[in-house]
């Protein structure tokens, strides 16, 4: 997955739902998408949890879409992953520091 703070929600693509027993059956809406290649159509989906960064977020709502995935990208982590973290991106040292705001 990669690191989008440009995308407002997490993306995960069909295909890696489908491998994990997920079922566009259990989406909760149908959504859209707009992307810098035009309009994707989807699904809201709530997993049950969701880890990335040494981080598990319970009852983690992402929206399940096709990208363009020439990259093999299996989705981007957006914004509403960072909600509860404090987090600095050092791209010329290749780190991503993320730590767990108190609440």
């Amino acid at each position: 997955m990669a690191i989008d703070t440009g995308a407002a929600a997490t993306v995960v693509i069909p295909d890696l739902l489908d491998e994990l027993g997920y079922s566009p059956r259990d989406g909760m809406v149908r959504t859209s998408v707009h992307t810098a290649l035009g309009g994707e159509h989807g699904y809201l989906r709530t997993l049950t949890q969701f880890d990335a960064l040494g981080f598990t977020r319970p009852a983690f709502s992402i929206h399940v879409f096709e990208l363009s995935n020439r990259y093999g990208i299996d989705g981007l982590i957006g914004l509403n992953f960072f909600d509860k973290l404090d987090y600095e991106i050092r791209s010329a040292e290749g780190q991503i520091l993320a730590e767990l705001i108190e609440s």
